[in-house]
């Protein structure tokens, strides 16, 4: 019996959250725009997780890599509050592609 279509979205979320993961350890910025401070890699990824996968499942998915990455790095600059900003990424990229009507 084939997996439904959920379990093979929610696979494909704790993939997007692994890969967040890793993509916010490559700093990018500081050697390409003057001056100082850097951003992540992790930065493109809610957007094509939210198309990809929906509103639900790309925020779930972004949700979840943030929070794992807010314990790995403690000192972000939103603190607490850092899982929502790439949550907040992907539910409108997924709330962008889908159609209501």
């Amino acid at each position: 019996m084939p997996p439904s279509a959920d379990v093979r979205k929610f696979s494909v979320s704790i993939a997007f959250s692994s890969l967040y993961i890793v993509l916010s350890l490559i700093p990018i910025g500081s050697f390409l725009i003057g001056g100082r401070g850097s951003f992540s890699l992790s930065l493109i990824l809610p957007p094509v997780a939210g198309f990809f996968l929906g509103p639900v499942y790309g925020s779930l998915s972004m949700f979840i890599g943030a929070l794992a990455w807010l314990f790995l790095s403690p000192g972000s600059f939103f603190g607490p509050l850092t899982p929502l900003v790439p949550m907040a990424g992907a539910l409108a990229s997924g709330f962008s592609r889908k159609k209501f009507a």
